[in-house]
């Protein structure tokens, strides 16, 4: 498969006062946070070491987006729908879902993503 970039979608809105409320909701009421992207990939203090190391050193091009920016980057009315969040390939100049949102609450660490990355991309 060839690959061009990747596409993170977090279920989660821009900005600081945004970014410290949904540090809130992750620390106070865990279970009811709704990206699980952003738990996988992101802890109380930022960035997960093991998810920023995979990232920085995996070779792959990588691109991050809260929901509202990606949908403002990539208007289109030939755009489906997508649930977020999610992780999406850009190969060819198409768009396709790489991990669906059912797929990203199934895991429960970074590592889990990364292998799921990998096989996927293999």
């Amino acid at each position: 498969m060839q690959r061009e970039k990747l596409l993170f979608v977090y279920n989660a809105e821009a900005g600081v006062a945004n970014g410290l409320a949904d540090t809130l909701h992750k620390l106070l009421k865990p279970k009811t946070y709704a990206c699980s992207l952003c738990k996988i990939t992101h802890g109380l203090l930022g960035e997960k070491k093991l998810w920023k190391d995979f990232r920085k050193n995996s070779g792959y091009t990588m691109e991050f987006y809260h929901k509202q920016e990606f949908q403002k980057a990539f208007a289109s009315k030939f755009l489906p729908h997508y649930q977020f969040p999610v992780v999406l390939v850009v190969m060819n100049d198409a768009i396709e879902v790489l991990i669906h949102p059912h797929e990203l609450d199934t895991l429960e660490n970074s590592r889990q993503l990364i292998t799921m990355i990998k096989e996927r991309l293999a």
